[in-house]
C-alpha cells in the first residue's frame, strides 16, 4: 500500500519512507486546507529567492525548490496581521490539526464537533 495525495498537502508520515499512515493523515491535510482557505495560497509555495517580489503569479525561475521540499509536512506560518479575531477558532483548529505528532491530531469526530461549535456561535 502507498499513500496517494497532493505533495503540498502531504502529512509528515506520508513523506517518511517508513511512515505509518493512519486516519490522522487526513486530519493533517484538512488542517492545511484550513490554512489554504485563510491565506488563499497553496501551502509551502511562498518560498522564492525574491522576497520583495509581491507578484501573485508563480515564477518558476525564483522558486526555491530546496526550501519547498524542506517545508513539506510542516505547519506553515499564518500572517496574524491579515486575520482578525473572527478567525480565531479556525486558527486554533488548524494548529491542532497540524501537529508534528500524528497521535496528537484530533479525531475526525472531534474535528466535526469543533466545526459545529464554531457554526453554532455565528
Amino acid at each position: 500500500m502507498c499513500y496517494i495525495g497532493t505533495e503540498a498537502w502531504k502529512p509528515p508520515e506520508a513523506l517518511q519512507e517508513d511512515g505509518v499512515i493512519t486516519d490522522k493523515a487526513d486530519i493533517f491535510t484538512f488542517g492545511l486546507t484550513l490554512w489554504e482557505m485563510m491565506t488563499l495560497s497553496v501551502p509551502h509555495l511562498h518560498f522564492s529567492n525574491c522576497p520583495e517580489d509581491e507578484d501573485e503569479s508563480f515564477d518558476e525561475d525564483s522558486f526555491d525548490e530546496e526550501a519547498y521540499y524542506a517545508a513539506l509536512g510542516t505547519r506553515p506560518a499564518l500572517n496574524m496581521e491579515e486575520l482578525d479575531q473572527s478567525y480565531q477558532q479556525m486558527i486554533d483548529l488548524f494548529s491542532v490539526c497540524n501537529t508534528e505528532d500524528p497521535k496528537k491530531c484530533p479525531s475526525a469526530a472531534c474535528t466535526v464537533e469543533a466545526l459545529e461549535a464554531s457554526l453554532s456561535q455565528k
